[in-house]
């Protein structure tokens, strides 16, 4: 079961263990109980339920599909479709051993346990942790001289960027376009391989006749809400960022921290590569010669 509050209004979503459905959704203008839906999905896969209302007007949507109320829906259910989370190959970054550690580079060795620290605060997810994310992302790629490539002048390592190849998508929410650009869950979409200057300029959401873009995105988490200092916007991008972290949220989380979490996740699989070649290149130098 699932409650929340927004203002006066409450609303309880439940799911039951049998596959089905049930919201209710008490207003000081609107009360209206959705009938139970059948769910044909499967374990683990990913369900984005969305309930917006506004006076009168109140909406159920589970991915993407919008269910009948009490009073206009059929006595029959109807499936609502999922897509189960395919496997990845993303494989988790480990922090070199004690015995790397005497041989590497303090650049060497501040780089891995940032991508090591980014990749733990990613798989925490929470509000906290993807806030310092973005911390630690800026002093990667977005510093004066980016970490990633005053460590790679030594290594030479292929860095791309892999997003989803979608559009925008309008969300119930007026005014409000996103989209999910990590394909670490979605390995039947299409990608592209973006360079750092492109992956930068990604557009991630819209508010508006605002734009936000990964840029956009992880300076307004680093320097406004706390990633490394609290701050000032200073565009109206990042005005619209905060907005949006305002008014789409969720418990700890919210559209950007979502975002975040996305770009984070790119960045790790984008910078694994480096990675690896700075730990390989050190263990075979560190291996007993015959």
């Amino acid at each position: 079961m699932q409650k929340m509050r927004v203002g006066d209004d409450d609303a309880t979503l439940i799911l039951n263990t049998q596959g089905s459905i049930e919201a209710i959704i008490e207003s000081q203008n609107a009360s209206r109980k959705w009938i139970s839906q059948t769910i044909q999905a499967q374990a683990n896969c990913p369900m984005l339920i969305v309930l917006v209302w506004c006076d009168n007007n109140i909406k159920l949507m589970i991915n993407k599909t919008y269910l009948l109320s009490l009073s206009e829906a059929p006595t029959e259910s109807y499936e609502v479709k999922t897509d189960p989370i395919p496997k990845t190959n993303h494989q988790p970054i480990a922090i070199p051993s004690d015995e790397l550690h005497t041989m590497m580079s303090e650049e060497d060795l501040f780089l891995s346990h940032t991508i090591y620290d980014l990749q733990q605060r990613n798989i925490s997810g929470k509000r906290y942790d993807m806030i310092r994310a973005a911390g630690l992302i800026r002093q990667l790629l977005l510093d004066n001289e980016p970490l990633i490539h005053k460590v790679n002048k030594k290594y030479s390592a292929k860095i791309v960027f892999k997003v989803i190849a979608a559009q925008l998508e309008q969300l119930p929410t007026a005014n409000v376009r996103a989209m999910a650009i990590s394909p670490r869950n979605w390995a039947k979409a299409k990608t592209e391989d973006l360079r750092l200057d492109q992956f930068l300029k990604k557009t991630v959401a819209t508010y508006g006749e605002c734009r936000i873009s990964v840029h956009t995105a992880i300076l307004t988490c680093a320097h406004v809400m706390g990633g490394v200092h609290y701050g000032k916007p200073t565009s109206d991008n990042e005005n619209a960022t905060i907005e949006l972290d305002k008014q789409l949220r969720n418990k700890d989380s919210t559209l950007i921290i979502e975002i975040m979490r996305d770009i984070s996740s790119i960045v790790i699989d984008a910078l694994a590569p480096l990675h690896s070649k700075i730990v390989e290149i050190h263990a075979e130098s560190s291996s007993p010669q015959l």
